[in-house]
């Protein structure tokens, strides 16, 4: 179900097809976008279940299904994952500002048509739900936990669980792969440019980066709470007029 929350979303960004392309409903466009996020879903989640706890990472909710109840120590994590999650987001929209006048009009004219025509509920709920619960499912459950394993394997000296410097590098690659991951909705955005490009890949792979570690250092939970929040804090901006 957790897919279903890029619905709203979707009907803001609905691409512009070109002249003599099949016709597509609105509907049958949403169906057909979904289909993706549920695959891939439904494979990390079967990877990071199978690679996680060989790894040393953990999730509190995968573990009380095991029958080892670990909520209590996700209630000392919450806060910490909160907090960074709000700095996240006000360095990315203080830094986009910055970065604003080099982006290109094409850019500023679709970011502001796009604040008027999205809901700020349905932003809120699929940054929140999709992006804190599905995304980190994807890349921090899934991806990060196989690159993790793979790099292990590769590097692997006699050692239990991977080292310091072989999840470092995962969590880095795993940040990239998730900044390239929203090229696609930049481009149905505006034409992307190469400073566009920079600046999608940079702001989520360095949001990335820090869920990672949390991810690595705390908890799956841990990492979606600060993903959750960074949303919560774009939504406060946005209500504020500073995003």
């Amino acid at each position: 179900m957790l897919p279903f929350f890029l619905v709203p979303m979707l009907r803001v960004h609905t691409p512009q097809l070109p002249p003599g392309a099949p016709a597509f409903s609105l509907s049958a466009w949403v169906a057909l976008s979904l289909v993706n996020p549920l695959l891939l879903l439904t494979a990390a989640v079967a990877i990071g279940a199978a690679l996680a706890p060989k790894l040393g990472f953990r999730s509190h909710v995968a573990e009380y299904g095991f029958g080892r109840q670990t909520f209590a120590r996700l209630r000392g994590e919450w806060r910490e994952a909160a907090l960074i999650g709000i700095v996240v987001s006000l360095l990315l929209v203080g830094l986009d500002a910055l970065l604003q006048p080099m982006l290109g009009p094409a850019w500023t004219k679709a970011v502001a048509r796009l604040n008027r025509e999205s809901s700020l509920f349905g932003e809120f709920a699929s940054g929140l739900f999709y992006g804190g619960l599905t995304e980190e499912l994807m890349l921090r459950w899934g991806v990060l936990s196989a690159v993790t394993w793979v790099l292990w394997r590769v590097m692997r000296t006699g050692r239990q669980l991977p080292s310091s410097g072989v999840v470092l590098a995962a969590v880095a690659v795993s940040g990239i792969v998730f900044g390239l991951g929203h090229l696609p909705a930049g481009a149905a955005i505006a034409p992307l440019t190469p400073m566009l490009v920079l600046r999608i890949i940079f702001f989520n792979a360095a949001a990335g980066i820090a869920y990672g570690l949390l991810y690595w250092r705390r908890s799956l939970e841990a990492a979606m709470v600060a993903h959750a929040s960074t949303h919560v804090g774009f939504a406060l901006l946005r209500l504020a007029g500073l995003a």
